[in-house]
């Protein structure tokens, strides 16, 4: 049996300047077509020579994609399972340790997309399987609420061979962090 495995680097953040000597964190989120999914894993990258070093990791179901917030201290991912979830981290920047907060469900069928606004608050997460969109608020500790807004887009287009239903793939806050733009597949 053959396992597809597709690892999503989500981004090379915090920069710490001590003296001349910069270091750079590298989240990186993976995805395995089959149930067993190695996690989340943090290096510690050398952007001088081009070196990375693990740092640590935590086993999670499917983080597709990882999100985190502005100030760099949480870090979100979706679970890409049939009954999607949202899980929420506290990230040490110093230490490059995740620690669990919590899960939630995502609203909805295999969530391909996550995104934390400006002023960490909210997570919007894009449900591809079932077209729709969820927004969750942050508590104070970091964790997610289990209360959230779901908007369902439930529209189809012309091409009957992909598009008899919707399929929201992502979902990206404006510049100016007021507008949620959320393309979708199934209505183009």
């Amino acid at each position: 049996m053959r396992i597809r495995l597709s690892i999503f680097i989500a981004l090379i953040f915090i920069n710490f300047v001590n003296g001349q000597t910069r270091k750079l964190n590298l989240i990186v989120g993976t995805f395995i077509s089959s149930s067993n999914s190695d996690g989340i894993f943090v290096y510690g990258f050398d952007p001088q020579s081009g070196n990375f070093n693990y740092t640590s990791k935590f086993a999670i179901e499917n983080p597709l994609y990882i999100a985190i917030s502005q100030d760099g201290k949480n870090v979100c991912s979706v679970n890409t399972v049939r009954i999607g979830g949202i899980s929420a981290f506290a990230f040490n920047s110093n230490s490059g340790d995740l620690t669990f907060l919590n899960r939630v469900n995502s609203g909805g069928n295999n969530p391909s997309y996550i995104v934390i606004d400006d002023e960490n608050k909210f997570v919007f997460v894009s449900n591809y399987g079932s077209g729709s969109l969820i927004a969750v608020s942050f508590l104070i500790d970091g964790s997610l609420s289990t209360n959230f807004q779901l908007n369902k887009q439930p529209w189809s287009s012309i091409d009957k061979n992909r598009q008899t239903r919707s399929h929201v793939h992502s979902a990206v806050l404006s510049p100016d962090n007021r507008y949620l733009l959320t393309p979708n597949l199934g209505t183009d």
